[in-house]
């Protein structure tokens, strides 16, 4: 109840921010759920078209992130993954130009680690740890000429 409270006494903007990211954080788990990554990372970069020029500032970032991090609690199994492609595609419908990153590691025990996080202007700004050195990023895919 104390949460739907502070909901409620938040300003408008940032109650429809908080909605919006509920929907592209459950719709983007969804879809990772459901659909193979060979089909759904076309999809997504389609739609991945931030709007030319304008003012691109810290704070908007910031509240982008802090909602996907705040609905990301209540989404089950809001992976790395699912915050990245979340916060990448906010971000690129208000124009900001951000880089998806996927790297692979290997644990201290030999297994298989993938690990994924968003840069924009070069800072990590959504699944940023102490270790990202560990692990190397696989290529970014290139769009296709028609």
């Amino acid at each position: 109840m104390r949460k739907l409270k502070r909901f409620l006494r938040m300003p408008l903007r940032d109650q429809a921010l908080m909605l919006q990211a509920a929907a592209v954080v459950l719709s983007v788990r969804l879809v990772l759920s459901l659909v193979p990554f060979r089909v759904w990372r076309p999809l997504i970069q389609q739609r991945l078209a931030p709007a030319p020029g304008g003012q691109h500032d810290k704070a908007t970032v910031a509240r982008v992130v802090a909602a996907v991090l705040w609905v990301s609690r209540y989404v089950p199994r809001a992976s790395c993954l699912t915050q990245g492609l979340a916060t990448q595609l906010l971000l690129s419908w208000r124009g900001y130009p951000t880089q998806l990153r996927i790297g692979v590691a290997r644990g201290a025990g030999g297994q298989f680690q993938a690990h994924a996080w968003v840069e924009w202007q070069g800072t990590v700004i959504i699944g940023g740890a102490d270790e990202l050195v560990r692990f190397v990023v696989l290529p970014v895919e290139k769009k296709q000429a028609s």
